[in-house]
């Protein structure tokens, strides 16, 4: 097992002695300052972008995070007792959260910003739809009549893009855990598979979150 002669990583993990927060704190405020140029309407990537023709700011960022939750949920998975345990923990962060913000969205944010007739809203197909959100596997962003006039319009939750991301990644590390193969193969074949992955992110994903938005 990948579980055996392995070092803890619980004194690595102690705030007192780590900049997590900090590293937190500056993902989010690339990513807050990123999403302002297209969220505004602006016709520009924003700075960093543009003048690097890397990335965005915002897709820092969320590199940032997905490092760093990497490395706390790998310590998750290395302190949980099965994979069970830690698969329960897992759908427990994610979940219930998930299911209420939903649900809150599609009857009762949606009512009362929706453009549409009330009856006309509660009826239509992309309603009930954008429960499968709950799923966190496939998202959908619009609800009809929610945003249409927004610099980028029918965009709601546009953050929960990340979240099939997330899922690929707890399936992936769970599998590599559980596979009798030794840690230096594993960790390899984690940084392929966390590779392919971020490739296949789209570059400047608010750009396209319309491609994806039910109309």
């Amino acid at each position: 097992m990948v579980k055996d002669n392995q070092t803890t990583m619980e004194g690595q993990l102690d705030r007192r002695t780590n900049n997590f927060d900090l590293l937190r704190l500056l993902a989010a405020w690339f990513v807050l300052f990123s999403h302002c140029y297209p969220l505004s309407g602006q016709p520009v990537l924003d700075p960093f972008a543009r003048y690097t023709g890397i990335d965005t700011l915002g897709g820092i960022g969320v590199s940032i995070f997905f490092v760093l939750s990497g490395y706390l949920v790998t310590n998750s998975l290395e302190r949980s007792s099965s994979v069970y345990s830690f698969a329960r923990k897992r759908a427990f962060r994610i979940f219930p959260a998930l299911a209420v913000l939903t649900v809150y969205c599609a009857f009762w944010l949606g009512p009362i910003i929706t453009t549409l007739p009330l009856e006309t809203y509660l009826k239509h197909p992309h309603t009930f739809a954008y429960l499968w959100n709950v799923s966190a596997w496939k998202i959908q962003y619009a609800l009809p009549g929610v945003f249409a006039t927004n610099p980028l319009p029918g965009v709601v939750n546009g953050s929960l893009w990340s979240l099939p991301y997330e899922i690929n990644c707890y399936l992936a590390l769970t599998a590599l855990w559980v596979l009798p193969i030794p840690r230096r193969v594993a960790v390899t074949g984690a940084v392929i598979v966390l590779g392919f992955i971020l490739y296949s992110m789209p570059r400047y994903r608010l750009q396209i979150l319309m491609k994806n938005t039910l109309v």
